[in-house]
């Protein structure tokens, strides 16, 4: 016997001696020890073939195809530089280039408020026939609608119920005085009557009364412009008048009820009253469409402009006669290009010179460009000198509107 087997021999008889118990007794509970580690080491034998099995490779069904992969799409490199491609040009509307308006388009276009009307074109000489209206201000109040004429009518009579209150009509407006003094003016635009006030507009800062300071020296008395558009305004405008009568200590007078409502008047009876002046000189024709073009462009010119805006903002006809013809021979067609006015915007800063040159340049076309077009897309906020062989009206319009100028070379 070993010496190992002796010390285990002599340690398991302290253990049963140590617990009090036969032989046979002993003989069970090492029976049944063995038969405790025999289960145990049987539970992890079953473990780790369970986990083999699970990880082992599933057998393949060779009639069944295999699932093919989704292959990613290739990933152009960070480092890889791609030459600047145009897009594809999309405006809703490309108009071509059109002749110049006819008499009878541009007259039916007018409306006398315009101050300058064309009448027509002088047989023989080709002149063109210009009228020129000056309007009084009995003449727009005349044209304009009643309701606002009922608003001029109340205002008036309220002032008037003062005492030592009286009113003066010129041709430009309708003075209302204390005395000598100034205390409002009215006159009328549009749709819209313009209240002046002997009041600081300074005072009414942050109030419902949204006036506005006028600086002119025609009302440097009566600084303080209400506009009039509505019934709220008129109501506004009511108690405006009592902070006038407060500030310049009015007496109440007798009440007045006066009808200042003219009756309305076509443009030929005005002037046959004297209301308007109807002043008429002949001018060259190509250069009166020109003036015209550009008052149109002058009164809608803006720092930004979109290409919905810039359709709907001047005709067509104007578009066509501010498009410069710069061309002093045929034009080369050989290899065609298009550019939108937002690339142009993008690229390119205000003042800048836009050609085939620069736009190679810049890598907007191909080297060998020789005709580029131009459409409207987008928006532009520059002031650009554009020189390209061909144009949509509508990006004529926005080019000039922003103060740039358009040329066909």
């Amino acid at each position: 016997m070993t010496k190992q087997t002796k010390l285990k021999t002599s340690i398991w008889a302290s253990i049963v001696s140590f617990l009090g118990i036969n032989g046979d007794q002993a003989g069970y509970i090492m029976l049944g020890a063995v038969a405790l580690v025999l289960a145990v080491v049987l539970a992890i034998d079953f473990a780790k073939s369970a986990k083999q099995q699970k990880n082992a490779p599933q057998p393949i069904d060779v009639d069944k195809k295999p699932a093919q992969k989704t292959q990613p799409k290739p990933v152009a490199s960070q480092q890889s530089v791609a030459k600047p491609v145009e897009q594809q040009p999309v405006e809703q509307k490309v108009a071509e280039p059109v002749a110049q308006p006819t008499i009878e388009q541009i007259v039916a276009a007018q409306t006398p408020e315009d101050g300058e009307v064309l009448k027509g074109i002088e047989e023989g000489t080709g002149l063109a026939i210009i009228a020129r209206y000056k309007w009084t201000f009995m003449a727009r109040l005349i044209q304009a609608p009643q309701e606002i004429k009922g608003f001029y009518s109340d205002l008036k009579n309220q002032l008037l119920s003062y005492k030592k209150v009286s009113s003066r009509v010129s041709s430009s407006y309708d003075s209302i005085n204390l005395g000598r003094k100034g205390i409002a003016k009215f006159n009328v635009r549009g749709k819209t009557l313009y209240l002046y006030l002997a009041l600081d507009p300074s005072q009414f800062d942050g109030t419902k009364y949204h006036v506005e300071s006028v600086s002119s020296k025609k009302y440097e008395a009566v600084p303080c412009l209400y506009k009039i558009r509505s019934e709220r305004k008129f109501k506004w405008a009511k108690q405006l008048l009592d902070i006038l009568a407060k500030q310049y200590e009015l007496v109440a007078g007798e009440q007045q009820n006066a009808d200042y409502k003219p009756e309305y008047m076509s443009l030929d009876q005005l002037i046959a009253n004297g209301y308007v002046k109807e002043l008429v000189s002949k001018e060259d024709y190509e250069e009166y469409l020109r003036k015209r073009a550009l008052a149109l462009v002058e009164a809608q010119r803006r720092a930004s402009v979109s290409a919905s805006e810039a359709h709907k903002a001047i005709d067509d006809e104007a578009a066509a006669v501010l498009l410069e013809d710069l061309r002093t021979g045929a034009q080369i067609k050989s290899k065609k290009a298009i550019v939108n006015i937002d690339t142009l915007s993008q690229k390119f800063e205000s003042g800048d010179l836009v050609n085939i040159e620069s736009l190679v340049a810049k890598g907007i076309v191909p080297k060998n460009t020789t005709f580029v077009k131009v459409l409207a897309r987008g928006t532009i906020d520059k002031a650009l000198v554009v020189e390209l062989q061909d144009y949509s009206l509508d990006a004529v319009k926005m080019i000039v509107l922003t103060g740039g100028q358009a040329h066909r070379v």
